[in-house]
């Protein structure tokens, strides 16, 4: 379409819109609420074209005759809110795009639990994480200064909360600058708390066992899964706060106690990697009956054998966390230089012992050899049920195909075991 077709179609659509407010506005006065409907369209008009000046205009009046006839920050104004923001970050109006999102926080947050706050609360998250990454490559994004993220502390065992840190009458002052780990970690954990926010409006509205529900449930742990060894003796009272409500609800159906049972084992594996970093297993008799209790309930609920097997004793070992890729899962085909043979045992704690390599194609080399195990030795493993017992010591034996360099593991992503200090966490 040409530029000139495209600007016609737009004045035509325009014409019709603009007809609609002028008729509803003869006919119910300048506030009518039945104008909200034709302006939000005609912002969205404007917006889709690109005149991101005339499409605030439409928003704005849009949400002032909401307030004038439904009164101030009612939950039918969070989309309108939403739209005047990102019209804003299309202006490239950086301070006014954070003042309206932070009206967007203040009035989702007094209406949490909501189901309108969910795409809120996940959009949230998601400003957070781009903000977070512009920050880890680099860049010091104007957001930074204007949530003085600086000087923001760890979270706050006891609140639960990033706190920031106002005694100082000048810290505001003083946002241009300071501790950037304080600032990703603050970011990360607002972040979080918003995809919890999410997760508590699902619950709420009867979303306990959709698939909505377990793909958000999981895009939390993956957040978690970075804060963790971020946090010196980090508790996580928040997280193990969320775990204990998603567990304590009473499954109405099959499908709700089924999905029970599968966020449980994700709770015990998460309780496996922290006692795996810190090396302590205090309390570790909690993850065997959280592992065992979810086991006998699948069971119950008329999982078969092969699908508890896939989960707790696959021929493949299940590598944590589980919703990252398997570093063990390769196959053969096009583009395999080779293969190695590998057997070890996967303790109760999830650990490798007694790593053997056997049989190896010629082309393997020494460097390889011990790459694969230095892989096996670091990584942490779902401990092995069998019969829905957890086994001491259980015996795996894998193929490994090589197609490029064997990837180096960690167990820690800041590389400073000091930060991995976590305890076993438990959810009554």
């Amino acid at each position: 379409i040409s530029p000139l077709e495209r600007r016609n179609a737009m004045a035509a659509e325009e014409q019709q819109y603009l007809l609609l407010i002028e008729q509803r506005e003869e006919a119910g006065g300048l506030t009518a609420p039945e104008l909200v409907e034709p302006l939000t369209a005609l912002g969205d008009l404007y917006f889709s074209y690109r005149d991101f000046d005339r499409a605030f205009e439409a928003y704005a009046s849009a949400r002032q005759i909401m307030r004038v006839n439904d009164g101030f920050d009612t939950l039918p104004e969070l989309p309108l809110i939403t739209k005047l923001m990102h019209t804003e970050d299309a202006r490239r109006r950086v301070v006014e795009a954070w003042e309206l999102e932070q009206a967007l926080v203040t009035l989702a947050e007094r209406n949490a639990g909501s189901i309108e706050t969910l795409p809120v609360f996940q959009e949230l998250a998601q400003r957070r994480f781009a903000i977070w990454e512009r920050h880890a490559a680099g860049e010091i994004p104007p957001q930074i200064e204007l949530g003085c993220y600086y000087h923001r502390r760890e979270y706050n065992a006891t609140m639960g909360a990033v706190m920031l840190t106002n005694d100082n009458p000048g810290i505001r002052e003083q946002c241009s600058a300071g501790d950037r780990n304080v600032a990703r970690l603050a970011l990360l954990l607002e972040g979080r708390s918003y995809q919890m926010r999410a997760l508590e409006a699902m619950l709420q509205n009867g979303d306990y066992a959709s698939e909505a529900f377990w793909a958000q449930f999981i895009d939390m742990l993956a957040t978690s899964y970075v804060v963790m060894p971020r946090v010196r003796s980090y508790a996580d009272t928040p997280l193990a706060d969320l775990m204990t409500r998603l567990l304590s609800h009473e499954p109405r159906d099959e499908p709700e106690r089924v999905r029970r049972a599968h966020i449980l084992v994700q709770l015990a594996d998460m309780n496996v990697m922290r006692a795996r970093r810190l090396d302590r297993y205090v309390g570790y008799d909690t993850v065997r009956q959280q592992y065992e209790q979810a086991y006998e309930v699948l069971r119950q609920e008329g999982v078969t054998d092969a699908e508890l097997d896939a989960m707790f004793a696959p021929a493949l070992p299940v590598a944590l966390p589980s919703f990252e890729p398997n570093p063990l899962a390769t196959n053969a085909g096009a583009g395999v230089a080779g293969y190695i043979d590998i057997s070890f045992e996967i303790t109760r704690q999830g650990k490798s012992r007694r790593i053997r390599v056997g049989a190896e194609s010629a082309s393997v080399d020494r460097a390889q050899r011990r790459g694969l195990q230095q892989l096996v030795s670091l990584a942490t493993f779902r401990p092995r049920l069998v019969d829905g017992v957890l086994v001491d010591n259980a015996p795996v034996s894998l193929r490994y195909y090589i197609g490029s360099a064997l990837g180096a593991a960690t167990t820690c992503p800041d590389a400073d075991e000091d930060l991995c200090d976590e305890p076993v966490m438990t959810a009554e």
